[in-house]
């Protein structure tokens, strides 16, 4: 088979590395590379694993077993230098390196992973590893499934191969089973093994292993359905697959181009003469590679753009909560780097916490605690630096504004000159009666904060003992909770050293009773959009608030208004009942790995991960002025009787290990799956589990059936984990997946899984029979 990294010379170019070459550099274990933070720098190693398709990097030191396993697929771009980025010219102040040392690994948004900026020992291994990592990506790219899962399994050949000798004996095939997660009983494995070694040499060839691949692969419950759909004569002719895609599939608008487009993908025999035979026949293993390519939610799904023309409140906003955060939110480390990762990842609303620095240059931190400190104004020209890069559609900077006057100030003038154009600095249209669209706002970044009242007009009230700055007679949620800069008598936390707990507990409660705050006009004069005001209750914002104000409300505050929302994370809560409750921003901990962020990533993957998802209608400001819509009384809902989801959970393929190791036992798997959503349809009728699977994470089959039930598929998620059963220990969580309930297509679909970060678990997937009716 080619090498993984022979080039194709699709660009025309001279590449000065042979694909040996870089297979050397690439899979050396003694080579050292600095992994560059923004305040820090760590020896780490790298090597490019067995399977040519993923990367595993030490995560404390040197030491590879002790390693992280990165998929190439995950990856969105590599690239040689330094450039402009922030982290690269903090780093070149510190140590020294060449700029062709350097390069950076950026990926893709489902990952939720931040960049790797990465220094090698010479320019020659930045190149290899810069040149190899994008070979592999455009290989993997035109890779079909078929392609991709024979590449998969010569790599475990490979690797299963110790003396190298092209051949595995039977101990070598055992190592093999391992490895892709199979456990079969001796008097199975002696039958199977006979079989395959067809010229009796005790051993079985690459041609061997993959025959006996392809009949484990396709397991008894794929091979009734190609028989039962084939009928008497055993055999599935076109017109036969064609009814199949129709009727139990629901394929539309399905013309014969495309049909044999489909066929041309799985079935080997095809080809564009005997395709204009009607009664081609597909054999079995083309079926199969058909059924493994089946999607749960087809791409269109994601890749339909939806109306942007609307008001913003109309959407849902994807919104990050203390941004700077890298780690823990009382001693973790603030960073650049995490505003760029949220950006990356199609984040349009990021988090500003904003106090009083040294030198007279406002900082962001998470206030009165021990996470470190950066500088307000690298965050700006970073987001300056990737607002844009992922999405064209507006960016929120959500001030929470601890500052005094002369910080205030600057704060303005960074945001003025760095962002120039890019800043709104009055209404998109002076007429406007309502927030403007996201399409109206495009490539613009806006400012949510405090607002002076001059403009209310009552100046008496309002006028401070000059121009620069009036008081404020109300707070708003944010600053009440986290000890607003009150006056001329409150100290910055910069320069006051640690406070003790029972100090700053004191402190805030003193704080939250101060009601006046100095806030400076050139700050002020930014906030157009979304000015904070203080949520009294929902009639006081009914009579005296308009489109241009916001309130902010912790998820503590919001559950008492959402009946029955309880927080599931300490670092993070379900955003879906919040959804529900008609909120636009819910921002979460980016930084965080845990189920509601998957939750949250899962929902803003549509719209082409523009980072606004158009509400359903019944929850659009036209409707709600309308009717009387409450979440919690099913006599307003939109429709009379919930959706009913038949899933059959059939089987699963290939699934990993604890942890994605490649040691230690064959799983017992089992399958969860829950109806995450607002609270009518989140409840234990709608919480199911499989039997576990004795031995065999390789092909598991448990063919249980169950219904769940929802009255808001456009709300709602299906929750599906997979676990390894365990004795006397807690059951190790093994993938995930998360679909929106409403892009969920019927038929026989692949379930793909993902780890706790969002990354693919390819080729692991499960199978399952879906029927939906209302």
């Amino acid at each position: 088979m080619a090498s993984m990294l022979n080039s194709e010379n699709r660009d025309g170019k001279q590449h000065p590395y042979s694909a040996e070459d870089l297979d050397r550099i690439m899979t050396d274990k003694t080579r050292i590379f600095k992994k560059v933070r923004e305040n820090w720098q760590k020896d780490r190693k790298m090597v490019l694993w067995d399977d040519r398709l993923s990367i595993w990097m030490s995560t404390k030191g040197t030491d590879l077993t002790r390693a992280r396993k990165i998929s190439v697929e995950d990856i969105e771009e590599v690239s040689l230098g330094t450039h402009s980025d922030i982290v690269w010219e903090k780093a070149k102040k510190k140590i020294a390196f060449q700029s062709d040392q350097a390069f950076t690994i950026s990926f893709k948004l489902a990952t939720r992973m931040a960049p790797l900026y990465l220094i090698a020992e010479d320019s020659q291994t930045a190149r290899a590893w810069v040149e190899g990592l994008s070979r592999i990506r455009d290989r993997v790219s035109r890779m079909t499934s078929r392609q991709r899962h024979t590449w998969w399994l010569w790599e475990k050949f490979k690797a299963a191969d110790k003396d190298g000798n092209g051949t595995l004996t039977k101990s070598e095939v055992k190592s093999f089973f391992n490895s892709i997660n199979l456990s079969m009983n001796p008097a199975n494995f002696e039958k199977l093994f006979k079989k395959y070694d067809d010229n009796k040499s005790n051993s079985l060839s690459w041609g061997n292993v993959k025959e006996l691949y392809e009949e484990l692969l396709i397991p008894n419950e794929v091979r009734n359905l190609y028989y039962q759909i084939a009928g008497e004569d055993e055999t599935l002719q076109l017109c036969e697959f064609r009814e199949f895609l129709e009727k139990y599939q629901f394929h539309k608008n399905l013309t014969d181009e495309k049909l044999k487009e489909m066929v041309r993908v799985f079935e080997p025999t095809a080809t564009e003469s005997n395709l204009e035979d009607p009664n081609f026949e597909i054999g079995l293993y083309g079926f199969a590679m058909y059924i493994r390519s089946a999607k749960v939610i087809d791409d269109s799904s994601y890749e339909k753009m939806q109306d942007m023309s609307r008001p913003m409140t109309d959407y849902w906003i994807a919104s990050s909560h203390n941004t700077y955060l890298l780690d823990d939110q009382l001693t973790g480390p603030s960073s650049t780097e995490a505003y760029k990762s949220a950006l990356l990842k199609g984040c349009r609303c990021v988090e500003l916490d904003c106090w009083d620095g040294a030198n007279g240059e406002p900082i962001i931190y998470h206030g009165w605690t021990r996470t470190s400190k950066i500088s307000f104004k690298d965050v700006i020209t970073t987001v300056r630096q990737y607002a844009f890069k992922k999405s064209d559609y507006p960016v929120c900077l959500s001030l929470e504004n601890h500052c005094h006057i002369p910080q205030q100030q600057k704060m303005a003038k960074y945001m003025v000159e760095i962002l120039g154009d890019l800043l709104l600095r009055a209404p998109v249209d002076p007429d406007e009666d309502c927030l403007p669209s996201p399409e109206a706002m495009k490539g613009k970044i806006w400012i949510k904060g405090k607002k002076l009242k001059e403009a209310a007009g009552d100046s008496k009230k309002n006028k401070a003992e000059n121009d620069d700055f009036v008081v404020d007679d109300e707070v708003s949620e944010e600053d009440e909770g986290e000890g607003y800069a009150q006056g001329k008598d409150r100290d910055s936390p910069v320069g006051n050293g640690s406070i003790p707990a029972a100090e700053e507990a004191g402190n805030q409660k003193k704080q939250k009773k101060t009601k006046k705050i100095k806030l400076h006009k050139d700050l002020s004069d930014l906030v157009i959009y979304t000015q904070s005001r203080h949520l009294k209750d929902f009639d006081d914002a009914q009579q005296n608030s308009d489109y241009r104000h916001i309130s902010s409300i912790d998820d503590k505050v919001c559950s008492s208004y959402a009946k029955n929302q309880s927080k599931i994370d300490s670092s993070n809560y379900n955003p879906i009942p919040v959804w529900a409750y008609g909120c636009q921003i819910v921002a979460l901990n980016y930084q965080t790995a845990c189920e509601e962020m998957l939750i949250n990533q899962a929902r803003f993957k549509q719209n082409q991960g523009a980072g606004y998802v158009l509400k359903p209608e019944f929850l659009r400001e036209d409707a709600l002025r309308n009717n009387n819509f409450d979440i919690n009384d099913t006599s307003t809902f939109p429709r009379s009787q919930p959706f009913s989801y038949k899933i059959k959970i059939i089987s699963g393929c290939q699934l990993p290990k604890p942890k994605q190791s490649n040691k230690g036992e064959v799983v017992d798997p089992y399958v969860k799956i829950r109806v995450v959503g607002p609270p009518v349809d989140d409840n234990p009728k709608n919480s199911r589990t499989t039997k576990f699977i004795d031995n065999n994470g390789f092909s598991p089959c448990w063919n249980e059936e169950f219904t769940l039930t929802t009255w808001f598929p456009e709300l709602s998620m299906l929750e599906i984990l997979v676990y390894d059963k365990d004795v006397g220990t807690k059951d190790d969580k093994l993938a995930n997946s998360y679909l929106p309930m409403d892009s969920i297509v019927p038929g026989y679909r692949q379930i793909p899984l993902f780890d706790k970060e969002g990354g693919s678990l390819y080729p692991a997937t499960l199978f399952f029979h879906i029927e939906i009716s209302e």
